[in-house]
């Protein structure tokens, strides 16, 4: 197990990672412009979720994966656990990066300001480079805006669970519980990130409730904004002006400080941890974001989508209660409309 840590360590993060990262561009742009569903008229697909999932059933003869288990050497090994293996593997990759992407899409539709907001942030990205080096997976992971999106949806939308094994009596939960020496404890990621007690939920309403409370997705909230009272972070801050006018921001405000923010998870220490931590922190943590970041900007830079019932999105909801762990579909369908952008 410590081998496979160390390998995945080394061959999916910095250099050997952005072969990895070109390799997955070109299949999934390749894949996008050969949709058959979607033309430059408006379409109808009844769910999102289905449509821009990877992984389809297609009736084969034989299994790739077993095509892929053929032509590895017998050594300790037998066909259906090499088999198994690599499905573990592509299941690993796979299983919360295509969900975490599909969550983040449909926030953004959903705000139809936001939407127009990260498609202008994303622009650059396809930019800077060749057409088939697109999009700049660099200019991507800058981008403040789509990294508060990106640790939203994780806030709200992953399951992370972490075990521990208490070392000695001495430790003390909130709420008074004492746990012994050996006995194992486990932090569900989610639940911690409904803590009002250190989350930003923005200003005070006049009613005195939040302005955004955890409940729900706020795009800005990992956003910090120095002077701004609206954007300060995603810690709590002692003390919060009181909302006087409208919540509502002019769109121009919203750009000049989109400009002037910083992603941060500054503050939250044992409160954020959607991928693990310590030794056994999830080794494939850049290639995952790497992944999401590209496969919603290719998606948003390619089609053109539009729920056909907003209403019903907002509803959609993960299934934590019953499974706490990972990250999962929709709960339902989500049609939307779709077409082909034009391209520039």
């Amino acid at each position: 197990m410590e081998h496979q840590r160390q390998d995945f360590a080394h061959y999916l993060q910095g250099r050997n990672l952005v072969f990895v990262m070109e390799r997955f561009k070109k299949n999934l742009a390749s894949e996008l412009s050969a949709a058959s569903e979607v033309g430059h008229d408006w379409g109808h697909i009844p769910d999102l979720f289905s449509f821009l999932s990877i992984f389809r059933v297609r009736p084969c003869p034989l299994p790739p994966s077993l095509i892929f288990c053929s032509t590895l050497p017998p050594r300790g090994m037998q066909k259906r656990e090499a088999t198994e293996r690599s499905l573990l593997i592509q299941y690993s990759a796979m299983a919360n990066t295509v969900p975490a992407a599909l969550w983040m899409i449909v926030h953004i539709l959903l705000d139809a300001s936001l939407l127009r907001r990260v498609r202008h942030q994303i622009s650059p990205a396809f930019q800077s480079t060749e057409v088939g080096e697109q999009p700049d997976i660099k200019v991507l992971m800058k981008d403040p805006l789509l990294n508060s999106i990106y640790y939203e949806t994780l806030r709200l939308r992953v399951a992370s669970t972490v075990g521990r094994t208490c070392l000695d009596d001495q430790l003390c939960l909130a709420g008074g519980w004492k746990v012994k020496a050996g006995v194992p404890v486990m932090f569900t990621g989610w639940l911690a990130g409904l803590d009002e007690s250190c989350r930003n939920t923005g200003q005070d309403l006049p009613s005195g409730k939040p302005q955004h409370p955890l409940e729900g997705f706020w795009a800005e909230r990992f956003l910090d904004c120095p002077g701004s009272c609206n954007i300060s972070g995603p810690a709590k801050k002692k003390r919060v002006q009181p909302v006087r006018k409208s919540p509502q921001r002019p769109t121009t405000q919203m750009e000049t400080e989109d400009a002037r923010s910083k992603a941060s998870v500054a503050g939250l220490r044992g409160h954020f941890f959607p991928f693990g931590g310590g030794a056994f922190r999830c080794p494939g943590e850049s290639l995952a974001k790497q992944v999401i970041f590209a496969s919603v900007a290719m998606v948003l830079q390619s089609y053109d989508l539009r729920l056909i019932e907003p209403g019903e999105a907002r509803k959609i909801e993960p299934g934590h209660r019953e499974l706490p762990f990972g990250l999962h579909s929709f709960d339902r369908p989500v049609p939307v409309e779709i077409c082909k952008l034009s391209e520039t």
